[in-house]
C-alpha cells in the first residue's frame, strides 16, 4: 500500500508505537517465509 500512494509512511512510524491506536488492515502474503524462533520474556 505503500508503494501504491494509499498510505504514507509516516502512518507506518505511527502505527508501530506502543500509544497507536491506527489499525493496519493489511497483512503481506506469508508466501516463502518461515517461522525460525519464537522468544518469549
Amino acid at each position: 500500500k505503500l508503494g501504491r500512494g494509499e498510505i504514507s509512511l509516516d502512518y507506518i512510524r505511527q502505527s508501530l508505537k506502543p500509544e497507536s491506536t491506527e489499525v493496519m488492515d493489511y497483512i503481506a502474503p506469508a508466501s516463502g517465509l518461515i517461522l525460525n524462533k519464537i522468544e518469549f520474556d
